[in-house]
């Protein structure tokens, strides 16, 4: 059988004002049909707690299970949602470098001066998916000060080694 080579995930686009790059998030479809299935099951204990609670039948115990049931099922939708939707946006301009992470209309940026990122490289470890902004983290990583940042969730080595280059290639 003959193997194909594996297309880059990620886009990269030369622009006038840059380099923009748009890693989607990898999809996992076992895991949203997974966590589909259980935030139906999420919503209706939810609903059967909340209003226990509202017709005033419930229990101190029920109440602060009910706010751990809402925490949890809050990170287990934003994770569904961040696998059936999210993608990372990665600008590189003359000003430095935007990390954004968008999911639909929702996003959050982060900002850094272009002079300020070193060492910029691959690196899949344990701490690669800590260094990154919130949960998210990634495999492509920076150092920016004193701390180590990171981008790329879901990205291997090779895809990873090829925005690498394009990134290099861009750097004002």
């Amino acid at each position: 059988m003959k193997v194909r080579p594996t297309a880059l995930r990620a886009t990269i686009c030369e622009q006038s004002n840059g380099l923009r790059i748009t890693i989607p998030a990898r999809r996992n479809w076992f895991f949203l049909l997974f966590i589909g299935f259980w935030l139906c099951g999420w919503a209706t204990g939810w609903v059967a707690v909340a209003q226990q609670l509202v017709s005033g039948k419930g229990s101190l115990f029920e109440f602060a299970w009910l706010g751990a049931w809402t925490v949890g099922g809050c990170f287990a939708f934003l994770a569904w949602l961040w696998t059936l939707a999210g993608r990372e946006v990665i600008l590189w301009n003359v000003s430095g470098l935007v990390h954004r992470l968008e999911i639909g209309p929702f996003s959050r940026s982060y900002e850094y001066e272009g002079r300020e990122i070193q060492n910029l490289r691959y690196s899949e470890d344990a701490q690669s998916r800590r260094n990154g902004p919130g949960p998210w983290g990634g495999n492509l990583r920076f150092d920016y000060g004193a701390k180590t940042h990171a981008f790329g969730l879901g990205v291997d080595e090779a895809e990873g080694k090829q925005i690498l280059d394009a990134l290099q290639r861009a750097r004002p």
